[in-house]
């Protein structure tokens, strides 16, 4: 078997997490995917778990024990026995999405990728509600930031905050051409691995594609020498950094953004304690820096302090929009969506009708004969949200592929969607309380009542 991803996962005493993260992986309906087991020593049924996979599986999972090794060590291991064409890095705790892996290999593939940015889902697992992490789902990008080919100019949306390492895959052959690896002995060792790649990447791209969902940790380690910790290796940082010929712009950019994460997470993590012991440091580490950036650094950690004096620890926000949908029974809207070779439009389309404030909807998207990774990306949806029906027709024209909607819809009325169209989140609850729609195609459904 030819395999296309690998996925590097470590492990350590992780019995609770390994059948919902392998299953994630293995059943999907992608195949050519392997997952590459690093275990650090687990004391628990880890390994055995890992090897029933094996025994069911034996092409498709590697397992590889070794003891007292770190986290990162483990993931260059795990890198070392991979097989695939293109690689992704992700904790126990994680899960992929179904069809996740077949769409981000189309784009690799039909873009020529060294590395690719991708999204993910956030949920608290307290109540599942998902939590507000734009970094996470990239909510904070503009439309524009997606799907195009990104330089290191300082204006580049390549240069947004730095990625959380589960939310980039990287072509193999790539990592070994240029020896990129893992600092193993760096606090901030995935940082200098993700930042090295997107320095050193001849084609790199941003994808809206949902890959991951994450159960939020709510209790993250925070041992004593954390903050010390995280100024080397935000000093590593900028020594790597420092190492490219950037812009002088860029570089800031890089420094300040960097800078800036490490704030936000000490306001959620670190007690006042812990930033009075540090505090010297901080200040001394911000001075150090050239006049042009220190001022604005110095800024931000006092805000931030004066921040945490009057709130204590923050909590991250919680988004009220669901991402997860059971199937509506009686739906009041059906929106009906024929579509063929739209893999680089789709996103946007099915993001926004997910997002409907009216949410008592059906949408049933009929492909007409797509050979790229159109349907792939509708399935996804289908996964997580069980509001949205696939259907394929090949050899059917639209006009047919919308009659045929038609004819299964049970909405009380009916919207026919174009991928192009441009919608909002309130369109269908305006077109529903108004009965009529300008652009769309709004109509009674005569099938229901």
């Amino acid at each position: 078997m030819k395999v296309k991803v690998s996925a590097v996962v470590q492990f350590h005493n992780s019995q609770e997490f390994v059948p919902r993260l392998m299953d994630s992986i293995l059943h999907m309906g992608f195949p050519e995917v392997e997952v590459v087991c690093v275990d650090r020593g687990s004391e628990d049924a880890t390994v055995p778990m890992i090897h029933e996979y094996m025994h069911s599986m034996p092409n498709r999972v590697q397992l590889i024990e070794e003891k007292e090794i770190s986290v990162l060590a483990a993931l260059n291991i795990g890198l070392d026995c991979a097989k695939g064409e293109y690689v992704h890095f992700i904790k126990p705790t994680d899960e992929v999405l179904d069809f996740a892996y077949e769409v981000i290999y189309s784009k690799m593939l039909k873009y020529d990728l060294d590395v690719i940015r991708v999204s993910g889902i956030v949920l608290d697992p307290r109540d599942d509600k998902t939590v507000g992490l734009p970094d996470f789902s990239l909510a904070h990008m503009p439309d524009e930031a997606f799907l195009k080919l990104w330089d290191l100019s300082p204006e580049s949306h390549r240069l947004d905050r730095i990625p959380d390492q589960r939310l980039c895959i990287y072509r193999r052959k790539f990592l070994e051409e240029n020896n990129i690896s893992f600092p193993a002995d760096s606090y901030f060792g995935e940082r200098i691995f993700i930042l090295r790649s997107i320095l050193l990447a001849r084609r790199f791209m941003i994808s809206q594609d949902r890959v991951l969902l994450d159960r939020m940790d709510l209790q993250p380690m925070v041992t004593d020498t954390f903050i010390e910790d995280a100024i080397d290796g935000l000093k590593i940082f900028k020594n790597t950094m420092d190492s490219f010929d950037l812009e002088e712009r860029a570089r800031l950019r890089l420094i300040e953004d960097e800078f800036f994460g490490l704030c936000d997470y000490l306001q959620h993590v670190a007690t006042t304690d812990m930033m009075k012991k540090e505090d010297g440091e901080i200040r001394e580490f911000i001075l150090s820096w050239e006049d042009s950036i220190k001022d604005t650094l110095l800024a931000h950690y006092e805000k931030s302090i004066e921040e945490m004096g009057e709130k204590g620890l923050l909590k991250h926000e919680v988004i009220e929009k669901k991402v997860f949908y059971q199937e509506i029974p009686n739906p009041k809207v059906s929106v009906i969506m024929p579509s063929m070779h739209e893999e680089d439009r789709i996103n946007f389309t099915l993001k926004t009708l997910s997002m409907q404030t009216l949410e008592d909807i059906e949408i049933i998207l009929i492909d007409v004969g797509s050979r790229d990774a159109t349907v792939p990306i509708m399935r996804e949806y289908a996964a997580v949200d069980e509001r949205f029906q696939v259907i394929v027709l090949d050899g059917f024209t639209r006009r047919e592929a919308v009659s045929f909607g038609e004819k299964v819809a049970r909405g009380e009325y009916l919207v026919t969607v174009d991928v192009l169209d441009e919608l909002n989140e309130d369109t269908l609850k305006e077109m529903y309380e108004e009965r009529s729609g300008e652009r769309l195609f709004f109509r009674k459904n005569k099938r229901v009542g």
